[in-house]
């Protein structure tokens, strides 16, 4: 009987390790930009598709897996952050540090004319199979009176209560405006993120998914045949005692 119970109590534990998966540990960040130029116009509005900057390079490469794809975004400070180009696909930003440029201004990324405040330029890779990495290369940015400016140490956040000025707010997710046509461009990002849409995601992992449930499925059914063979036994033992 109790060695019955101790492997029941082992495969429980095999069972916790595959349905619940390590959290993985991250830096705060993957490293900082320097940004070129160091200042500029914000734009005009959701339609100025004049580049911000001309590039952003980062301090390191990519975290080895997320090497496949990177973008430049910018948003208030922690987040949510809007693309400023279209995805890059180079296959190999985590071989080495690399730049990339933008095709459209900080008011058109943010779908209107940003308000004074603190703000950050990102970078955020990915991988085909492991998806969007959850930190960032980063530079701290000051908008001032329709000048964004790179700042000297990592701002805090000021979320502006009015928003971008002629905008619905900053967020990931812009109302269409009349006619059907979004102010934001909507080919800015490569994947979709629960509750955040056109702004990332996590590639689907739906094989080893499938994989872990089949094997919480077995090591039930094992489990279970194991619990009731040691309480037959146990009903017999009590039983053979009592007629003895």
């Amino acid at each position: 009987m109790r060695q019955s119970t101790t492997l029941a109590a082992a495969l429980t534990g095999l069972l916790l390790a595959l349905v619940v998966p390590a959290v993985p540990a991250y830096a705060a960040d993957l490293g900082t930009l320097t940004i070129t130029p160091t200042s500029g116009s914000v734009g005009s509005g959701a339609g100025d598709a004049t580049p911000m900057f001309t590039s952003a390079a980062t301090s390191a490469p990519c975290p080895t897996g997320y090497g496949t794809n990177a973008v430049a975004k910018v948003g208030p400070v922690g987040g949510p952050y809007n693309n400023l180009n279209k995805i890059g696909s180079e296959n190999n930003y985590d071989a080495g540090p690399f730049s990339l440029d933008t095709n459209r201004s900080m008011a058109k990324a943010l779908g209107g004319v940003p308000a004074n405040g603190n703000y950050e330029i990102v970078i955020q890779c990915s991988g085909e199979i492991l998806g969007d990495n959850p930190n960032y290369f980063r530079a701290p940015i000051t908008v001032r009176d329709g000048t964004w400016t790179v700042s000297a140490a990592s701002p805090q956040p000021s979320n502006p209560p009015g928003g971008p000025s002629g905008s619905i707010g900053l967020r990931a997710e812009v109302a269409p405006a009349p006619g059907g046509s979004s102010p934001a461009d909507p080919s800015a990002s490569p994947t979709a993120r629960p509750g955040n849409p056109g702004n990332g995601g996590t590639l689907p992992r739906t094989g080893l998914a499938v994989a872990a449930v089949v094997a919480a499925g077995l090591l039930l059914v094992v489990a279970g045949t194991v619990l009731r063979a040691a309480a037959r036994r146990r009903a017999a033992f009590i039983g053979d005692d009592l007629a003895g």
